[in-house]
C-alpha cells in the first residue's frame, strides 16, 4: 500500500481465531504505518450472526459485556475506526465506504491541506 491509503481489516465474529489474526495484523500496521491521519485503519466486524453471548470477564473488569463491545473498545484505544455489519448487505457496505470517503475528504480539506493538488480528486 502506498502512503495515504485507508487500510480495511475484516474479520468474522463467529470465528474467534480471526479476531486473534486481526490483532496481529493491527500490531504490524501500527509499527509499519503509525500515522492514522495518513493511513486510517478500519476494523470491520462481519457479523453473519448475532453477537456471541455476553461473558463474565472479571479479570478485565468487563462483566457481562459482549465481544463486539470489547473489540470496539480495543479498536478505539488503538486509534482505529470500527464498523459492524453484514457484508452481504450491499446497502450497508456502500454506506460504510461512502461515510469513510466523506470523512477522508473532509480531513484533506483542512486548512493545512488547502492548496495541495490531489490527482485522484475531480472538481
Amino acid at each position: 500500500m502506498t502512503m495515504g491509503e485507508a487500510i480495511l481489516v475484516t474479520y468474522r465474529i463467529d470465528r474467534p481465531a480471526s479476531w486473534e489474526i486481526v490483532q496481529d495484523i493491527a500490531a504490524e500496521i501500527s509499527i509499519d504505518k503509525p500515522d492514522r491521519k495518513q493511513n486510517p485503519v478500519v476494523i470491520f466486524q462481519n457479523k453473519l450472526r448475532d453477537d456471541v453471548k455476553p461473558v463474565e470477564r472479571a479479570e478485565e473488569d468487563l462483566s457481562m459485556v459482549g465481544d463486539t463491545e470489547i473489540h470496539r473498545g480495543w479498536a478505539i484505544r488503538n486509534g482505529f475506526e470500527f464498523f459492524v455489519g453484514d457484508s452481504r448487505d450491499h446497502d450497508f457496505v456502500y454506506h460504510m465506504f461512502e461515510s469513510l470517503a466523506q470523512r477522508r475528504v473532509a480531513a484533506l480539506e483542512t486548512p493545512r491541506n488547502s492548496g495541495r493538488r490531489w490527482p485522484w480528486r475531480r472538481k
